[in-house]
């Protein structure tokens, strides 16, 4: 499978904020749903998004298939600790190896004194667990 993975610029997130929202949103009302609108839960990562994004420490990374963004990761570096934030891929790409593909490059990238990986997930979400 042909990927590519790019760091989001952070001077033109609007770019690519509604396509990684759009999988998020359909991710969750699979996993975890709100119960609310498109539009609300929209305006609430929008919300939360945009000052986390302006963090120095706090990348954006789009994973792209076939000229497609097939997906997202967030995560920040604190000391020593790779803070995975939040991963996100098309459904049709769930299970293609892309996760490994993911980490394989970020290996490469990540500052090579981190000791500590930190993630969180939804207790209703037994894959990342």
């Amino acid at each position: 499978m042909d990927v590519q993975f790019e760091y989001a610029d952070k001077m033109h997130l609007e770019e690519n904020l509604p396509v990684c929202f759009k999988i998020l949103y359909e991710n969750m009302n699979a996993i975890a749903p709100t119960g609310d609108s498109y539009e609300t839960d929209l305006r609430l990562w929008y919300d939360n998004i945009y000052p986390l994004m302006e963090k120095d420490g706090r990348q954006l990374v789009l994973i792209y298939c076939k000229g497609e963004l097939a997906g997202y990761f967030q995560y920040s570096v604190l000391d020593n600790t790779l803070l995975m934030e939040e991963i996100q891929f098309r459904a049709n790409y769930h299970g293609s190896g892309m996760f490994r593909q993911l980490y394989t490059w970020l290996t490469e990238q990540l500052p090579k004194d981190l000791c500590h990986v930190a993630a969180y997930a939804h207790k209703s979400n037994r894959k990342s667990q």
